[in-house]
């Protein structure tokens, strides 16, 4: 659940967030302009909750736009990321994971398996 939706949500001990992806964020219309069904801000305040819970800057790392191509996608078991044509969702989910794919890991909070011989 999330910190702002129904439902308990706590932070676990030993656990980062990587950032909060906006679902279903806006609705693209035949003019180019957007409808925001669910209205504007809602990934952005997530992040910021989260930011002040956890007490680390938590991103909001991209929002992604409801379009019928996803759900179809995923209705066939079909990432729509490996297909191609003209999708913003498409675009906003690559941005996402180049994103996160540049980021360093670091070893903090992982069992090593080292032994003093």
């Amino acid at each position: 659940m999330s910190p702002s939706g129904p439902g308990p949500w706590r932070p676990r001990p030993g656990n980062a967030s990587a950032g909060v992806i906006e679902n279903m964020s806006w609705l693209g219309l035949p003019d180019g302009g957007r409808l925001e069904l669910f209205g504007a801000g809602g990934g952005s305040t997530v992040a910021a909750r989260l930011s002040a819970t956890l007490g680390a800057q938590v991103p909001l790392l991209g929002s992604i736009p409801l379009e019928v191509s996803l759900r179809e996608g995923g209705d066939a078991g079909t990432p729509l990321v490996l297909g191609g044509g003209d999708s913003a969702a498409r675009e906003e989910l690559l941005a996402i994971a180049s994103a996160l794919a540049r980021r360093p890991r670091g070893l903090e909070g992982l069992k090593l398996p080292v032994s003093v011989r």
